[in-house]
């Protein structure tokens, strides 16, 4: 009688051929190669990093033997901060002078934000940077508010609608 194992590989941070041009170290070598400036965030997240040869190394390991049963961890074993590790990349191919760190603010949007007079916004709604709000208008709580508003109404839900 065979034995049926559950076997799930948890992959943590991959990087490496095939990797998608949007990813991080595609990125960050797409510029630095052409002695372009790679604009990043300040670089501060642990993440663990695994070269996807040896991700792959790993996982047929696991197929391959009958001891594994169960959730398996298809790391490196090794935390490094963003900063470190993009670092140690520009370096091999001496060009970490084109790294700026700190110079990228992806989670947030700038922007004026026009609200008229006589305007309610709920609690708890968001109003998105760059959005103008017109007069008397009233904004129901926990929407958000991520267009202009130029008609004098209420206003609620996610995305925003005027209310009838």
């Amino acid at each position: 009688m065979s034995k049926t194992n559950f076997l799930w590989c948890w992959i943590f941070y991959l990087y490496g051929k095939g990797e998608p041009k949007e990813k991080l170290v595609s990125y960050v070598l797409s510029r630095i190669s052409k002695n372009r400036p790679a604009n990043l965030s300040k670089g501060s997240q642990i993440k663990d990093f695994i070269n996807v040869e040896d991700a792959s190394n790993q996982i047929i390991k696991v197929i391959n033997n009958d001891d594994y049963d169960g959730a398996i961890n298809i790391c490196s074993g090794k935390g490094l901060s963003v900063k470190n590790f993009i670092t140690g990349i520009a370096k091999k191919i001496k060009k970490e002078i084109y790294l700026f760190f700190n110079n990228k603010n992806s989670n947030y949007i700038k922007g004026k934000i026009t609200i008229g007079p006589n305007t309610i916004i709920g609690s708890g709604s968001i109003v998105i940077p760059k959005v103008n709000i017109s007069k008397k208008v009233s904004i129901g709580a926990l929407s958000l508010v991520n267009k202009n508003i130029n008609l004098p109404s209420v206003y609620s839900n996610i995305p925003l609608k005027k209310n009838k």
